[in-house]
């Protein structure tokens, strides 16, 4: 009986010491927003996507004269359709650079797990400035 007792509190011992000594992920997070504001590459991407916009815009103004509604219409959905379409690539682009420069910088400083900012409740590290860094080293 005592044989059992010992065995069964060795094996706790054993267990309990490996979970405590258990390497523990290390977390990174990122603030998109801040990203996105602060990279000079990803906001001269967002002033193309502007400037775009605005000559489409511009487009429509001058080719909309003299249209019916129904022309008008038909009109206007074309250019919203190549505007969404300009924007949504541009979205696809920004999420393929942040994850290369997420995985990039978590290699580098040896992070586990990188997520955004705005789940992280308590601890991590905050890595937004190297992946700022690391977007804007990249060259074309």
């Amino acid at each position: 009986m005592k044989k059992i007792i010992a065995l069964i509190l060795f094996c706790l011992f054993a267990f309990s010491t490996t979970a405590v000594f258990a390497e523990s992920p290390t977390i990174g997070y990122m603030n998109r927003e801040t990203i996105i504001s602060q990279s000079k590459r990803i906001s001269a991407g967002a002033q193309e996507l502007i400037n775009f916009s605005n000559q489409m815009v511009a487009d429509f103004e001058r080719e909309k004269v003299g249209l019916s509604n129904s022309d008008l219409q038909v009109k206007a959905q074309a250019y919203q359709a190549q505007i969404d379409m300009h924007v949504q690539a541009a979205e696809e682009q920004l999420n393929i650079n942040l994850r290369m420069a997420s995985r990039t910088v978590a290699k580098k400083l040896g992070l586990s797990v990188v997520t955004v900012a705005s789940v992280m409740v308590y601890g991590g590290r905050d890595i937004t400035q190297d992946i700022i860094d690391t977007i804007d080293a990249v060259q074309d």
